[in-house]
């Protein structure tokens, strides 16, 4: 075999199955009660046929949903079609050896496992009629954590908010996550933790995990051509260069993760070209960052390969190709030789793989967009197969020691004499994207003024939204606000995205898009959708009284003000009510359950019950709402709209409807559904560091009021899951929750509402009798339905609420879009930055 150093000339075999697959007979027997939780973190087995379990198997039904206490279960995402379903496990950080067993249904089978994010790791596994295979890989879990280390200090990679946060959270969500096509073939699971020589990768687009359909990369189908004894990890990264892999501690990562004698593969140039165009970088900085990688990898005696960047498909009109990369594919040629490390030429094997395909045919190998655009840098499924083989063989080639590793039965790519596309079976993954896989203008702590690139999205005007950015930043520059978070979409995709100031003024550390806030009200309507889901279930009626359910509301009584005139200290006249609270009055708040304020408010007080702020309270959210129910009400219901505990009351509500404590009915329900991760009514202590300091604006100067040191959200009892005022949230989990409203109640294929709820929950049923932003007020939300009235600058239908530490929201079905702002100010003094904001966002939007 020649090298890759000059160009690949081996022969192409037929696509093969899977060695080691081991055919059994299945036996028909009654289906077993649903799994438990596994009670260790070592060898874990999942049996899902209808047979009985084996001895030390978990059994698991078709219908057991992922949760944090099973630690196991099927993610709740549609799956197109219906043949593929995704499969997660808890595990710690490490590499675990999987061996599934697949097959065994009445007809012959075929099935195809990835993990995490699409990675390629057994495919096309062909099973006769009632007859199993067995066939294993190994995977590598991670977290952001970086342990300390020689010359490394303790911390965590800076992840691309939201992006990794969100649509690529499994990659970093310390679970194992399997999308299984064929799934209704999948009969069981062996994990086990194992240490074996890891693959690292380091690169941009065209090599980093691609979350969606079209797009993929040669990173991610690399795994396909390695056996159970080695595990290849991805750090490569949208839009990224060397240089961000050092900034991002993307490097420092593997340097934590490694042993000595563990390969990583490096493939930077594309978007380290576009330093040149901005003044950045050069091809001499290039080198040195590529020099700078080898040196602390070489430190760390481990073995570097370089990978030159994959081509760009542009045909001249004489049929030959461009030359796209030359400058930096011959600048990473020369470190190679200077330095004597390994190198892989995938730009020489990628041009000559396009030529052999030709102009007619190479844009097979490429992602077409929802626009019917052939992308020229981004490949599809056999476009990255193809690559992944000619990386596979360049390792071959280069005889270096993980290459033992590579399955001998795998496909060997012939660049010169590649397959027929049509013979490139790849099963597609359910979930797409009309996005295209960032570039480095997709920056790393904001997406500044740009246009947003969805399907039918209009631009901002840019002259307009830097109006936005000037206002919060002379709010920061005038020591009136520490810092903030400030997000603004349009049909689904960002056109604002700026962190500003500091999160912690005293340590100097910067607001970045995944800093996490104390949402206070705007918790609402989270707790709102979760009664809404309940009420399409059945459980209610909006007409219901609460006293069906809480029984402590029978006989409550209404406190009625003295007649003017009376004596100080006259106390208020109770009566009974003219009706009893319905549901729909919680969800209106003209429930008569204020905050304290009214003619009772002296005995609310005595009882403890005059703020919004429940989290210090060492009590159940059950036993808080019975005590709630000796007090008088402030108003009849119905009659008046009084702001304040009827979502608590709600969140108790939805306890007894779902069965379920409020917290894990949200989390199982919505959150992981929605893909929030950082949205939580109890903060995990490992999440501290990203809790935004609060700050009071008192004499016109921050005065600092809250820290993760005394904050009861990290550190009082934990008992009360404040559903009208107690979440922490980020930016771009609140944005997808947003999202999903905007959407008609769905959002990436997960439905928790129909449409038909949704507009009922926004549409204005108050009038004159709402007190608030806006001229009405919906279930949850206040709505704009005539702006300048009482609302400010809004399209009509506009609805959105706030936060008593200064955040607002605002979803526009008008214009498509939804706007947040976040920030941690309580009291606010004479700040008016969270109303304007909201007219800023408004008016940068093009009509």
């Amino acid at each position: 075999m020649r090298s890759l150093l000059s160009t690949f000339t081996l022969a192409l075999a037929a696509l093969l199955p899977l060695g080691a697959v081991h055919a059994q007979a299945l036996p028909s027997t009654p289906a077993l009660p649903t799994a438990q939780a596994p009670a260790t973190a070592g060898l874990q087995r999942f049996h899902f046929g209808s047979g009985p379990a084996p001895a030390g198997a978990v059994r698991v039904a078709a219908d057991t949903p992922y949760s944090a206490e099973r630690g196991h279960g099927f993610e709740p995402l549609a799956a197109g079609s219906g043949h593929a379903r995704y499969f997660s496990v808890a595990l710690p950080e490490g590499s675990y050896r999987v061996t599934a067993t697949l097959g065994g249904t009445a007809e012959a089978g075929n099935a195809t496992l990835k993990a995490e994010l699409r990675r390629l790791v057994l495919p096309n596994v062909a099973t006769a009629p009632r007859r199993t295979a067995e066939a294993s890989f190994t995977v590598h879990v991670r977290n952001a954590q970086i342990s300390a280390g020689p010359n490394r200090a303790a911390g965590q990679v800076a992840l691309r908010v939201p992006r990794e946060s969100v649509d690529e959270a499994w990659n970093w969500d310390g679970k194992l996550t399997l999308e299984v096509h064929g799934a209704q073939a999948l009969q069981a699971l062996r994990i086990e933790p194992v240490q074996v020589p890891l693959v690292f990768v380091l690169g941009d687009s065209t090599v980093a995990d691609q979350s969606r359909e079209p797009y993929a990369s040669w990173g991610q189908m690399l795994p396909r051509w390695f056996g159970p004894g080695a595990a290849v990890v991805s750090l490569a990264q949208s839009g990224e260069t060397f240089r961000d892999s050092l900034q991002r501690r993307r490097l420092d990562k593997i340097l934590a993760l490694a042993r000595p004698g563990d390969t990583v593969l490096m493939q930077y140039g594309h978007n380290d070209q576009k330093q040149l165009r901005d003044g950045s970088g050069s091809v001499a900085s290039y080198q040195a960052e590529i020099r700078q990688h080898l040196a602390a990898l070489q430190a760390a005696r481990l073995q570097p390969v370089l990978v030159t960047p994959v081509e760009r498909r542009f045909f001249e009109p004489d049929g030959s190709l461009r030359a796209t990369l030359a400058e930096h594919v011959a600048a990473m040629r020369a470190v190679a030789a200077e330095a004597q490390v390994p190198l892989i030429d995938l730009n020489a094997a990628s041009r000559t793989l396009y030529a052999a395909y030709g102009p007619a045919q190479a844009p097979g190998l490429f992602a077409t967009g929802a626009d019917g655009r052939v992308d020229p840098t981004h490949h599809n499924n056999p476009g990255a197969w193809l690559l992944a083989g000619l990386v596979a063989q360049g390792l071959q080639d280069l005889k270096l020691p993980i290459a033992a590793q590579l399955r001998r039965d795998a496909p060997v790519v012939n660049a010169a004499r590649p397959p027929a596309l049509a013979d490139i079976a790849i099963a597609a993954s359910p979930l797409t994207t009309q996005q295209r896989p960032a570039g480095d203008t997709d920056t790393a702590a904001n997406t500044g003024p740009r246009a947003p690139t969805g399907a039918g999205a209009a631009p901002v005007y840019p002259e307009r939204i830097t109006r936005l950015q000037a206002a919060v930043q002379r709010e920061i520059d005038q020591g009136r606000l520490a810092g903030a978070v400030t997000y603004l979409a349009r049909h689904g995709q960002p056109v604002f995205f700026q962190a500003q100031g500091l999160a912690r003024v005293e340590e100097k550390e910067a607001m970045r898009p995944d800093t996490l806030f104390r949402l206070a009200s705007m918790s609402k309507a989270v707790t709102t959708v979760a009664a809404m889901m309940l009420y399409e279930e059945g459980h209610f009626l909006l007409r219901d009284p609460i006293h069906k359910w809480l029984p402590a509301f029978a006989n409550v009584q209404v406190a009625v003000a003295p007649p003017a005139g009376s004596p100080q200290g006259t106390p208020p006249r109770l009566e009974k009510p003219r009706r009893a609270i319905t549901v729909r009055d919680l969800l209106l708040h003209t429930a008569g359950l204020t905050y304290g304020s009214g003619p009772a408010a002296d005995e609310w007080k005595r009882a403890g019950f005059n703020d919004w702020y429940l989290l210090h309270l060492d009590e159940s959210i059950a036993q808080w709402t019975e005590r709630l129910a000796k007090l008088p009400l402030q108003g009849h219901p119905g009659e008046a709209f009084q702001y304040g505990y009827a979502t608590d009351v709600l969140g108790r509500l939805v306890e007894i409807w779902s069965g379920l404590p409020l917290e894990r009915f949200v989390e199982q329900r919505i959150t992981q559904p929605l893909r929030m991760p950082d949205t939580h009514f109890f903060l995990p202590p490992e999440k501290a560091p990203r809790l935004a300091h609060v700050y009071g604006l008192e004499g016109g100067r921050l005065v600092l009021k809250e820290t993760p040191a005394n904050s009861d959200f990290i550190r009082g009892p934990r008992k009360l899951a404040s559903g009208g005022a107690g979440l922490i949230s980020s930016a771009p989990d609140y944005a997808r929750f947003l999202q999903m409203l905007l959407n008609g109640g769905v959002l990436d294929g997960v439905r928790l509402l129909n449409p038909a709820t949704v507009a009922m929950m926004t549409r204005d049923h108050l009038g004159a009798k709402f007190t608030g932003d806006a001229e009405g007020a919906g279930f949850g939300f206040w709505v704009a339905s005539n702006p300048g009235t009482r609302s400010e600058l809004a399209s009509p239908g506009t609805y959105g609420w706030g936060s008593a530490y200064v955040p607002q929201y605002m979803v526009d079905p008008e214009t498509k879009s939804v706007f947040i702002f976040l920030a941690q100010l309580r009291p606010a003094g004479d700040s008016t930055l969270n109303q304007r904001v909201k007219v800023l966002a408004r008016q940068a939007l093009a009509e």
